[in-house]
């Protein structure tokens, strides 16, 4: 009995060895320092007082089962997760981590499993490999879920032997198609979106970047503020899916937006831009999207366009064919009493445009060009054909504006155009804006021709009218004499 006894207790022993050998998936350390050097990933509370993880998905089912309340993650060590496995969301979840923490998956991603959770990740590097035939969707944003991505690093790099056989996306939003519920916003904010992303496919079997599933029908919003998108390959949309409709029903249907604001950059080097659906892509504040592959693919239809950003490159070479401001601005003097103290602005417009014309604003040093668009406090000089000439199938339209307050006050004018692309697109785009282009007084321009000048040596048919004496040096001017004092007195 004592002998049985004895080999029981020592099996008991030996069991506690073999286990204590094993990993530790949760433990406390006192510091994310040692926690890390001790194997652990991750992190539930606070650095040295919190619950540390050897393994990212335990953490995550921590927070994540039916009976949590969600909560933080902090990473404080790479993690790589292999597989296409996917985190679904049922409770809102936010990992936080540092830009020298990289967040790996091949293939995987997260997706939201019920109506409302929301993920928010802010403060890493995350990669996604893809390696496999028509790969899953990496950040999946459904119903009335919100993604934010804040100071994010996206690393993405697909093998050049994936297929696909459909639209296959990377950051999508989407619906319940049954019910049409949904509000699904994805937000990214300070990230970089950059990768290679070869796709072994036909026409029409395209990898889109943002977009959704063709049948979900409702609020989609995509947001990009002060992010930059760079990415190239084959077989490459930037945008696509959202809405695929029919012409009867889509005005019943609430459009998808996509929306580029701040310093924002997208730049795309594939097939297309955009391709099917329909979803409004406003280009705000000093955004661009740069791309040379084709604006639309052949199937897109119902996409609105307004470019409103600053930006002379807010539509890449496309937008400066399409609508320009004239570098320079002229006074117009006149013998009518109440068309003095004038000042005239130029714009170019691509001679397809079925609607143009310039606002007007005082130009201050409160002055805000991005809100200087059209709307209610701006309104639009529509052309009428009046005060136009073309050449080469470009507008010269020409808007003067008189009765200014001062010679020294300045005005800022912004040139607007609106296209109608085919397949019921449209674009509605604004000039660039700065001050050489945009922004003159009468005084400025007056200078500019009070000193447009040159020696007797120069002379020629358009610098013919001597104003001006120097010494033995007599100066031409393009203004006979009495319109060069007129000019001289607007200068003061």
């Amino acid at each position: 009995m004592k002998k049985r006894t004895l080999s029981i207790i020592l099996a008991i022993v030996m069991m506690i060895a073999a286990f204590s050998s094993f990993p530790i998936s949760a433990a406390e350390y006192d510091s994310d320092e040692a926690a890390a050097a001790a194997g652990m990933v991750c992190r539930i509370g606070d650095a040295g007082t919190g619950t540390y993880y050897s393994d990212f998905q335990t953490a995550f089912d921590v927070l994540n089962n039916d009976n949590a309340s969600g909560g933080t993650i902090t990473l404080i060590d790479d993690v790589s997760i292999t597989g296409k496995t996917a985190f679904k969301l049922k409770k809102d979840i936010t990992i936080i981590g540092k830009k020298s923490i990289t967040l790996s998956f091949e293939n995987g991603g997260f997706t939201v499993d019920a109506g409302s959770a929301d993920l928010y990740i802010k403060d890493l590097t995350i990669k996604r490999y893809i390696s496999v035939y028509n790969p899953d969707v990496f950040m999946f944003c459904r119903y009335t879920s919100n993604m934010t991505f804040e100071n994010v690093d996206f690393d993405i790099e697909m093998n050049s032997g994936v297929t696909v056989d459909n639209l296959t996306y990377l950051f999508r939003t989407a619906g319940n198609a049954t019910t049409g519920t949904c509000n699904a916003v994805m937000t990214f904010k300070d990230c970089t979106i950059e990768g290679t992303v070869n796709v072994k496919g036909t026409s029409g079997k395209n990898f889109v970047l943002f977009g959704s599933h063709n049948s979900e029908r409702q609020y989609q919003d995509i947001v990009f503020d002060n992010t930059v998108v760079d990415v190239k390959g084959d077989h490459v949309n930037a945008f696509g899916g959202f809405n695929y409709i029919s012409n009867a029903s889509k005005n019943s249907l609430d459009y998808a937006t996509v929306t580029l604001k701040g310093n924002t950059s997208i730049s795309v080097a594939g097939d297309a831009i955009a391709r099917s659906g329909l979803f409004t892509l406003n280009i705000e504040d000093t955004a661009s999207l740069n791309t040379t592959a084709n604006m639309f693919a052949s199937d897109v239809q119902y996409v609105n366009i307004n470019v409103t950003s600053t930006a002379t490159n807010a539509f890449g070479t496309y937008a400066a064919n399409k609508v320009s401001m004239v570098d320079g601005a002229s006074i117009r003097i006149s013998k009518s009493d109440e068309a003095t103290n004038g000042i005239r602005f130029t714009a170019n417009i691509d001679e397809t445009a079925t609607r143009y014309g310039l606002i007007f604003s005082k130009y201050t040093s409160s002055f805000d060009a991005s809100k200087f668009v059209v709307g209610d406090t701006y309104t639009l000089i529509e052309s009428d054909g009046t005060g136009t000439s073309t050449a080469d199938g470009v507008v010269t339209y020409n808007v003067a504006v008189y009765g200014v307050d001062s010679t020294a006050t300045q005005l800022a004018a912004r040139a607007y155009a609106e296209y109608a692309l085919g397949n019921d697109c449209t674009l509605k785009i604004h000039s660039a804006f700065n001050t050489t282009d945009n922004v003159r007084s009468i005084k400025e321009v007056a200078t500019l021709a009070m000193n447009d000048l040159v020696p007797e040596s120069q002379k020629d048919a358009k610098y013919c009218y001597l104003v001006k004496t120097e010494g033995d040096v007599n100066y031409y001017s393009p203004y006979g004499t009495t319109l060069y004092a007129k000019i001289c007195g607007y200068a003061q």
